[in-house]
């Protein structure tokens, strides 16, 4: 399909594809498996999304910037789970 809507030959559109998921599977945008199993603190979702408002800053995405810095906001406020139940019949 990439090679029709492109213009460009089969083996270069294989590539391409290729190349470019071997780039979605090193990003940095999700956690690693090792990461996964850990609790989620607010400092850690914090700096991601520190990191993601610092992208669109620099891309000129100014709609992004705004959603992510009311993200971010809602992240501060948030203390993060509680690791005790505070049920009352517990």
């Amino acid at each position: 399909m990439v090679s029709a809507k492109f213009s460009v030959a089969r083996s270069t559109s294989y590539l391409d594809i290729q190349a470019a998921n071997k780039t979605i599977q090193e990003s940095d945008d999700g956690p690693d498996t090792s990461e996964q199993n850990e609790p989620v603190d607010p400092l850690s979702i914090q700096a991601q999304l520190v990191h993601m408002i610092d992208v669109a800053a620099a891309t000129g995405d100014g709609k992004t910037v705004a959603q992510l810095i009311k993200s971010l906001d809602t992240v501060k406020r948030w203390g993060g789970y509680a690791p005790d139940s505070i049920s009352p019949f517990t």
